[in-house]
């Protein structure tokens, strides 16, 4: 409860950069799901390219400590849904653009 008595100009916009040695992919972490267990807010990460999709969700649930339930948000890679492209098996690769966007969205309770 206590995010919820922060307002949003209080909290910390961060990105998180990853050590670029092969190519990286931007990830965008839309709406709730950029708002990290420990208070954490973080809208955008650089990641290592080439990395399967699947692999990039466990990485990151991992590193920033976040549940990223695959049945819960919807993701694009370059503004195509991954259930398009190969779900989990799809390989982002160097300036890709990946999205993860909560399908579950409101307002205050």
């Amino acid at each position: 409860m206590e995010s919820r008595s922060r307002s949003f100009a209080e909290e910390k916009d961060e990105t998180i950069r990853e050590p670029d040695k092969k190519g990286s992919a931007k990830v965008s972490l839309m709406g709730s799901l950029g708002r990290l267990p420990d208070g954490r807010k973080v809208m955008t990460l650089n990641v290592d390219a080439p990395v399967k999709l699947g692999d990039l969700l466990s990485k990151m649930a991992k590193e920033l400590g976040a549940d990223f339930r695959r049945d819960s948000m919807l993701i694009l890679v370059n503004g195509v849904e991954a259930n398009a492209l190969g779900e989990m098996d799809t390989m982002i690769q160097s300036l890709d653009d990946v999205v993860f966007l909560p399908m579950f969205h409101g307002g205050k309770c």
